[in-house]
C-alpha cells in the first residue's frame, strides 16, 4: 500500500503550466502563483531548461506559503511559540495512547521520543492532528472516509488537510488519479490528483483501508517514505498522515514527514489508535 508523491510532483509541474488557463474564480481556489511566489511562467518559446527553472521556483515557494497559512490559523494558541512546552505536551499526550506499529518487516522507528528531533512546524501540525482526533465529530468523519474506502474496489482514498475555522482541521478527500481506470488491482494504491499540491493545506493524508482489518500495514510503506524524501528536494518540507483501519470502529494514525531545514530524513511518529462510532457513520 503506497501513495505515489513522485507522480504528484510530475503532474503538479504540468498543473503549473496550465494554471494561467484557469479563469479568476477557479484560480482563487489555489495558491496564487503570481502574487505569492513572484513568478511568471516563461513564454511558449522558452527553452525546456528555463521552464524547469521557473517550475522549481514555484515548487520551492509552495511550502513557505503553506507554513504562513499554518501560522495565521494558529495565532490564538499561545504556547505554539514555546517549542519545549509544545513538545512536552505532545509527548505527554502520546504516552497515554494505545499504539499500533507496522508489522511487515519495516525497519524505521515510530516511537514518539522522536518528537525532540522535529522542527517547530512539524510539531505544530502533529499537535493539531492529535487534538482534532480527540473530537468525536472529527474521528467520526475519519470513520466515514474509511467506510467509503473499504467499499471502493478501485483505489485507496486520501486528500489534503486544511483549516475549518481557526485551529480546527478539516479533511478534504480528493479522488485518486487511479479511480478513473476502474481496475481492482489499483485498490492498494493512492495517487494524489495534480491539483492537490497547489491547494492551501498543512498536510496530505492517505488511507490504508482496503478492508477493516489492515493492522499489518499500520504506518507508511517504504515507498511512501522514499517518495517524501525524494520530493523534499523540490518542496523543502512535506507532511503526510497515514490513516490505517485497525478494525471496524478503530483506526491508527501515523505522522510521516520531512522538513529539510531541520533534518534530511523522513520521520515517522505513531499518533496512536482512535475510535469512531460505527452507528453514526452509516448512511
Amino acid at each position: 500500500m503506497k501513495k505515489n508523491l513522485s507522480l504528484l510532483l510530475l503532474a503538479g509541474a504540468m498543473f503549473i503550466s496550465s494554471y494561467n488557463k484557469l479563469n479568476e474564480s477557479e484560480q482563487n481556489k489555489y495558491i496564487p502563483l503570481k502574487e505569492n511566489i513572484k513568478i511568471f511562467l516563461p513564454e511558449k518559446d522558452s527553452t525546456k531548461e528555463k521552464k524547469n527553472t521557473y517550475i522549481n521556483k514555484a515548487l520551492n515557494g509552495i511550502e513557505k506559503i503553506n507554513e504562513k497559512y499554518l501560522n495565521e490559523n494558529t495565532n490564538s494558541i499561545s504556547f505554539f511559540n514555546n517549542e519545549k512546552k509544545l513538545k512536552d505536551k505532545i509527548i505527554d499526550l502520546l504516552g497515554k495512547k494505545e499504539h499500533a506499529l507496522r508489522l511487515d518487516n519495516i525497519t524505521y522507528s515510530e516511537h514518539y521520543y522522536q518528537i525532540d528531533e522535529l522542527s517547530l512546524k512539524q510539531i505544530k501540525i502533529i499537535y493539531l492532528m492529535i487534538k482534532s482526533l480527540e473530537d468525536s465529530s472529527f474521528s467520526n468523519k475519519v470513520g466515514r472516509i474509511i467506510k467509503e474506502d473499504v467499499e471502493d474496489m478501485y483505489s485507496e482514498h486520501g486528500g489534503i488537510i486544511n483549516f475549518k475555522g481557526e485551529a480546527n482541521l478539516n479533511l478534504i478527500c480528493l479522488e485518486s488519479e487511479l479511480k478513473k481506470q476502474k481496475k481492482v488491482e489499483n485498490n492498494e494504491e493512492y495517487v494524489m490528483p495534480s491539483r492537490a499540491f497547489l491547494l492551501r493545506k498543512i498536510a496530505y493524508f492517505h488511507l490504508h483501508a482496503c478492508e477493516y482489518d489492515e493492522i499489518l500495514f499500520a504506518g507508511p510503506s517504504l515507498g511512501d517514505i522514499y517518495d517524501l524524501e525524494s520530493n523534499s528536494i523540490f518542496f523543502g518540507a512535506l507532511h503526510d498522515f497515514v490513516i490505517t483501519s485497525v478494525k471496524k470502529g478503530k483506526f491508527n494514525v501515523d505522522y510521516t514527514g520531512i522538513d529539510t531545514t531541520n533534518n534530511q530524513y523522513v520521520k515517522v511518529i505513531d499518533l496512536g489508535n482512535y475510535a469512531y462510532d460505527t452507528a453514526k457513520i452509516e448512511k
